[in-house]
């Protein structure tokens, strides 16, 4: 249950850090801005071998194309 838990927490922590850096890269033009809703997830308790799902909104509120070439979880 720990491992599970773990691994969520990385995984929203790496998209949460994307979405951040992607943001402050592009902070001088505001033209390319990256918003992500919701920025946290609470799984409570999740059961061993259970998994747990949580969807995040990645939403270019800037006037210029934003084009992704790679996303990581950890």
């Amino acid at each position: 249950m720990r491992r599970n838990r773990f691994v969520q927490a990385a995984t929203l922590t790496a998209v949460c850090l994307f979405a951040l850096a992607v943001s402050l890269a592009h902070s001088q033009s505001q033209e390319q801005v990256l918003k992500a809703t919701p920025v946290e997830f609470d799984f409570g308790t999740v059961a061993e071998g259970k998994p747990a799902v949580a969807t995040t909104t990645i939403e270019n509120i800037g006037s210029e194309p934003v084009e992704i070439t790679s996303l990581r979880t950890n």
